[in-house]
């Protein structure tokens, strides 16, 4: 008798001190579709990491060490989709986890349906990302001497540096350079990068924005990343002699 092939769930780290917690959000998660470990610490974490697809755990577990967490679960497992729990973060902290690499971020409590949707989502895209043919390209000009290399995940500098992108750095480059010159709007930016809805007053969208403007030395208004008020952003073409703006075929997948 032939035997119904099932997709096995996604491997899901949970990381909270709070026992029960933990325990509420676990089942929760379980119940969304995810096979869930969970652990009261970063360090039991560890040696599940190699099996695991996404990990999400609790800020205050990392306290002041979170930029060195953060960065010792990119070096081990580049892939690995990172979520991160804080208490309603402020735009300064929500910069601070894009540029360090964060995927997802939520302010507590955490919603297990909304979480689910986001983690669901998220892995499908990077699947499908990993399944794309990889083509090179010349990359996008920027203007000021700045060229953006997505196959590296870097931005070159005019005089050969480069400066390091976050995932969803480079994810908002390429939904704005699919659109060409045309405005993409807040809400399927948030859609396409971060993998959710955004709620009335959300600012997650213009923190991304204002981060990678921050990063690359971009002016607000004369800058590549433009507003559009009330709409969302675009690309524009760099000045002259950069007259034509490239859109690499890889970039725009």
């Amino acid at each position: 008798m032939a035997t119904a092939h099932t997709e096995r769930q996604p491997r899901l780290l949970l990381a909270d001190g709070d026992a029960d917690a933990l325990r509420d959000a676990a089942m929760a998660l379980g119940a969304e579709g995810f096979d869930v470990t969970p652990v009261t610490n970063l360090p039991a974490a560890w040696p599940c990491l190699e099996h695991a697809d996404a990990l999400l755990f609790d800020a205050s577990l990392a306290a002041a060490g979170l930029p060195a967490a953060i960065r010792g679960l990119r070096d081990r497992r580049p892939r690995l989709l990172l979520g991160i729990q804080t208490s309603a973060p402020a735009a300064e902290e929500e910069i601070a986890l894009i540029e360090l690499g964060a995927d997802l971020y939520w302010a507590k409590p955490l919603a297990p349906r909304l979480a689910g949707a986001r983690l669901h989502a998220a892995l499908r895209r990077r699947h499908a990302n990993a399944a794309a043919p990889r083509r090179p390209g010349p990359g996008i000009a920027l203007g000021e001497g700045l060229l953006v290399e997505p196959e590296n995940r870097t931005v070159r500098r005019a005089d050969g540096s480069r400066i390091r992108l976050a995932r969803n750095e480079l994810a908002l480059l390429r939904c704005l350079a699919k659109a060409g010159r045309g405005c993409v709007r807040r809400e399927d930016i948030a859609a396409d990068v971060l993998g959710r809805i955004i709620a009335y007053g959300d600012r997650s969208v213009d923190n991304l924005v204002l981060g990678l403007r921050r990063k690359l030395g971009l002016d607000a208004e004369h800058g590549a990343i433009r507003a559009v008020r009330g709409v969302g952003y675009r690309l524009v073409p760099p000045d002259p002699p950069d007259q034509n703006l490239y859109v690499n075929p890889a970039f725009s997948r």
